[in-house]
């Protein structure tokens, strides 16, 4: 029983983790600004800029779960009016 119960959570967290966000070949390089995006230190910008501020997840006009993680306004702005998990 645990084997079949382990089996299952490993396969559900493998794919969610490999279909939590799509690829893109031609993504937009978000720049961090003079300001850090507004970030506390460009290290955390450039995290946020390069791994999840990018097209097809956490930016643009429609990001992944209402969530946009471009600058730290939006990250405030998506954390309080989220759309309750929606794509």
């Amino acid at each position: 029983m645990k084997i079949i119960f382990y089996s299952l959570l490993i396969t559900s967290v493998s794919l969610l983790i490999f279909s939590s966000c799509t690829k893109n070949d031609n993504p937009i390089i978000i720049v961090v600004d003079e300001n850090n995006n507004g970030f506390e230190t460009k290290k955390v910008a450039e995290i946020f800029a390069i791994n999840c501020a990018t097209s097809g997840c956490h930016t643009g006009s429609s990001p992944s779960s209402g969530l946009a993680l471009k600058t730290y306004s939006e990250v405030l702005q998506g954390s309080s009016n989220r759309s309750g998990g929606t794509v």
